[in-house]
């Protein structure tokens, strides 16, 4: 059977080609608001232009496009089916900081060309602008609220619960990510003896041995288990929380060694840093911590070089799905985390948190949580990590669900005919359609008939 077809288009603008990063920071200057206005009105064109069954918007940074396409597709054509897809709600693109003023709104109403009354009805939350909201009020109008989900099913719960612009919807739905098969690592030897081969490489790589980039070493030691974080050291994925326990690892356990690795990427990084800086100049746990705080190609040490690795930290303050559990998991290293968000679907050790913000609460449990892993013995270490090495997450349940949320999108509907009628009771939107010539359907990607792409 072949594949559905796949067409990719470029957007071209000086914009464009010169930011620094993927997307710009969250709105907060007028500099911010032009490139996302162009980046969504473009988008807008484009659906409009392309005149696809469904569009899916990432989280927050396509939010407003449906509103463009509406406008462009004109009041006689069928407003476009839209699945919002979470995958981090704490980001909205929402200015949040001042509460935005009439005056200050109508200048917003400038930059994104829309009507004020679109900027006030449809894009404001708490006073603020909120470019989720956008497309959260985009499906409450034209989908009742049906289309939006989240990127597990435990961390969609959540969200709903969480977030103020959720609460209005139906239900936000849980869609679990896939992990492709070619991410497992290759057959090979039994799992004791890759994890012995990937220890000898990992001691002995320039990198961990003293004088080497970062700062503290790892030497080789008698039945040591090494605990791991791999990824952005943000507030999200507690690393304050692996800080305030450091010492008392290391201390406590004997045989417990420390890797911490990756780049901070906000105050609680940096706060991470100073204090691990100190623990592994201190010459009492030489040989036992290493700290890499930058981004790390840690595949440079050894292909398999995660067989290294006995446990895999994830005190995660919110976890949308969680890759890094199920790639470690793979390679053997149980997760020891919370149970939060996408977590706890690969067999590790956990903690239930019931306050993620509370410090002395967190610590005490993910203290109790390192002893219990410390405590296991050999034989029962290997069982459960070989156990996680043969979790699946299928590209085709995912696929399922995925068909799910677009028919449900597309057939849940205020529309009774085929054009925008309903909608232009509504003044500002009535404005909207009178800013522009509708946009003709001329899509560029042949329509191919398959089981997946037929949503009707």
């Amino acid at each position: 059977e072949t594949s559905p077809q796949v067409t990719y288009l470029m957007l071209e603008h000086p914009w464009f080609r010169n930011r620094t990063g993927i997307y710009l920071d969250q709105p907060g200057s007028v500099t911010t608001l032009r490139f996302f206005s162009l980046w969504n009105q473009a988008v807008g064109a484009l659906i409009a232009r392309e005149d696809p069954r469904l569009f899916q918007c990432p989280d927050y940074h396509t939010a407003m496009a449906p509103w463009y396409a509406l406008r462009a597709r004109g009041p006689q054509r069928p407003p476009p089916r839209v699945a919002v897809v979470l995958h981090n709600a704490e980001y909205q693109g929402a200015i949040s900081s001042q509460q935005l003023k009439n005056k200050q709104r109508k200048r917003l109403a400038q930059i994104l060309d829309l009507p004020q009354g679109i900027i006030d009805g449809h894009m404001m939350a708490e006073g603020g602008f909120n470019m989720l909201q956008a497309g959260l009020k985009y499906v409450t109008l034209t989908q009742r609220g049906f289309g939006v989900c989240a990127v597990s099913g435990t961390y969609a719960e959540e969200s709903k619960i969480k977030h103020r612009v959720l609460w209005p919807l139906p239900e936000v739905m849980g869609l679990d990510n896939p992990m492709l098969e070619n991410e497992r690592p290759k057959p090979g030897p039994p799992l004791a003896e890759r994890r012995r081969i990937a220890k000898e490489a990992l001691y002995a790589h320039a990198d961990f041995k003293p004088g080497g980039q970062g700062y503290g070493h790892l030497e080789p030691l008698p039945g040591a288990r090494i605990f791991v974080f791999l990824g952005r050291w943000v507030k999200q994925k507690g690393m304050d929380y692996i800080a305030d326990i450091a010492e008392w690892m290391v201390q406590t356990h004997r045989n417990l060694q420390l890797a911490v690795i990756g780049p901070p990427g906000d105050s609680f990084g940096t706060y991470t840093s100073h204090k691990l800086q100190i623990i592994a100049r201190n010459p009492r746990y030489s040989g036992r911590v290493k700290l890499l705080p930058v981004f790390y190609n840690i595949g440079q040490v050894h292909p398999d070089v995660k067989f290294a690795f006995d446990f895999c930290f994830m005190p995660s303050r919110d976890e949308p799905f969680g890759y890094v559990d199920i790639e470690f998991g793979w390679f053997g290293a149980l997760t020891v985390g919370a149970v939060t968000g996408g977590l706890g679907k690969v067999p590790g050790i956990y903690f239930l948190p019931s306050n993620v913000n509370s410090a002395s609460h967190i610590c005490h449990l993910f203290k109790k949580t390192v002893d219990k892993a410390m405590a296991l013995s050999d034989r029962a270490l290997m069982a459960i990590a070989e156990e996680a090495t043969r979790y699946a997450f299928p590209v085709e349940s995912w696929q399922a669900s995925l068909l799910e949320l677009y028919q449900l999108a597309c057939s849940s509907g205020n529309t009774a005919g085929t054009d925008c009628a309903f909608l232009e009771a509504e003044p500002g939107i009535r404005e909207l359609f009178g800013r522009q010539q509708p946009v003709a359907s001329a899509p560029r990607a042949p329509r191919r008939h398959s089981q997946f792409a037929h949503i009707e």
